[in-house]
């Protein structure tokens, strides 16, 4: 009840909210306890680096998971207060101070960092760095953070991270880009987490485990679901590691892997690779099942496709075509929703795709690998679009309607069903009146356009304003 009482109270009060939350609700709490306030103080503290709070709230998310699963002693509160000092004296310590230690061994809390902030030892290029990590790994701790200090470490910090991307031992959690305030300057500076890999047996441990459950390259293989990054997902195969790449999850497009893969799920693959080296087996989902471009069932650009939708996110869609015999799934594909719709959409004849949606589309793209495959809805609405070509040839100056107005560009109605697209760079050639032309361009409104091209495989027009003011 108080918890959402709190969140009722930030929604309605805004940016206000965190300032009555400390007068009203966390002050009178504390009062009184000098060990409470000594640790608001440093949460504080940690709060304002920016940097540190990031580790600070990823370390009590991974605490919460792994306190729920193993049901932790009352020792725990000591520990975390422990965790939070060592995180403040880092967050709080002066340029060029090296007396404070950069790994916290707990029970609890297992942490380590690598920064990147001594231009002697980055001179030296990326060997000390992994030795760092090979230190960490060996005295047990469980999580590493790659931290960038200045904003001209980018691209060590970049070459460190393609290494530890590489190396079974560890697992990416997140990649970001935390902004920095010192003094006047404000910055982004690179924060890549890793944890350890559970999972990594030494190359003798792991011949002999692959040799007793008879794994080879072709088999079959039923694991759980560890752990999901960008890159890939990390299987256990009763106690082998295994790796997907997220191009091995689906033909087709794949989109964020999170999507398609989750944690602590079941999942079948296929062995692509046993790398005895690294200690990891090399797996695969869509090689369970043949590759559209073998049996016929690849999708050729300008051809009209039956797909249901996967994924809806903010700029675009994961689907899946279908076949329009059997209407079973073929490949997977995406689509922006631009080209879900030249017009707005709404609740009425126009919604919104949800998840589960079919719907015809056009080819726009597909690469010969099948790893992408796009589609467009809108170009269904210009079936003889020769015929248009012909109307408004290139230079061909007419008054078109506003259909739809995006952050990329003004979708303009040249006649019923005929649509063309005047982008954001075309708008900003007119001047800094239509630069913000989110706000002072409406639908409905008419231009003066002038056609520049064709999108033959897509079936719209591609238009520049002549003039800035609409007509009328």
């Amino acid at each position: 009840m108080d918890l959402e009482l709190l969140r009722i109270l930030a929604d309605v009060l805004g940016d206000h909210a965190s300032r009555v939350f400390h007068a009203d609700i966390l002050t009178p709490e504390v009062q009184g306890d000098a060990i409470l306030i000594d640790l608001l103080g440093r949460l504080e503290s940690i709060n304002e680096s920016g940097l540190f709070q990031a580790v600070l709230l990823q370390e009590f998310v991974r605490l919460g998971t792994r306190a729920q699963r193993d049901q932790p002693r009352s020792d725990l509160r000591g520990e975390a207060h422990k965790f939070v000092d060592f995180v403040y004296h880092l967050a709080t310590r002066a340029p060029g101070d090296e007396t404070h230690p950069l790994e916290f061994a707990g029970k609890y809390f297992r942490v380590a960092f690598i920064l990147l902030s001594k231009s002697v030892t980055a001179a030296r290029g990326p060997g000390p760095y992994q030795r760092a990590l090979d230190v960490n790994l060996a005295r047990g701790l469980e999580s590493i953070y790659l931290l960038g200090l200045t904003p001209h470490q980018a691209a060590l910090c970049s070459e460190i991270e393609a290494r530890l991307d590489d190396d079974p031992r560890v697992s990416k959690q997140k990649h970001l880009q935390v902004l920095v305030e010192n003094g006047d300057e404000t910055y982004r500076v690179p924060l890549v987490h890793y944890v350890r890999n559970e999972l990594h047996l030494p190359p003798g441990t792991f011949a002999d485990r692959v040799a007793e459950l008879g794994v080879t390259v072709g088999s079959t293989v039923t694991g759980v679901v560890r752990s999901v990054d960008a890159a890939k997902a990390i299987v256990d195969l009763d106690g082998l590691a295994g790796e997907i790449p997220a191009g091995e999850v689906a033909w087709g497009y794949v989109g964020p892997l999170e999507d398609r893969v989750s944690p602590y799920r079941e999942i079948r693959c296929t062995v692509l690779e046993i790398v005895e080296q690294k200690g990891f087996l090399r797996l695969s989902v869509k090689r369970l099942f043949p590759s559209p471009w073998m049996d016929g069932r690849a999708p050729v650009v300008g051809t009209s496709q039956r797909f249901r939708v996967t994924h809806v996110r903010d700029d675009d869609l994961c689907l899946v075509l279908l076949d329009r015999e059997s209407g079973s799934e073929t490949i997977c594909g995406r689509m922006s929703m631009t080209d879900w719709s030249w017009v707005p959409m709404n609740d009425g004849d126009n919604p919104p795709p949800t998840v589960g949606t079919e719907a015809e589309g056009i080819v726009i793209g597909a690469t010969a690998d099948a790893d992408d495959v796009v589609l467009s809805r809108c170009e269904l609405a210009v079936p003889d679009f020769a015929s248009a070509t012909k109307k408004y040839p290139k230079g061909h100056m007419t008054v078109a309607r506003v259909s739809k107005v995006e952050y990329n560009g003004i979708t303009f109605e040249i006649e019923p069903g005929v649509p063309g697209r005047v982008d954001r760079f075309e708008v900003r050639k007119l001047g800094h009146e239509l630069l913000d032309f989110e706000r002072n361009v409406v639908v409905g409104q008419s231009f003066e356009v002038i056609v520049t091209g064709f999108k033959k495989n897509r079936r719209y027009f591609t238009l520049a304003l002549a003039r800035k003011a609409p007509v009328g």
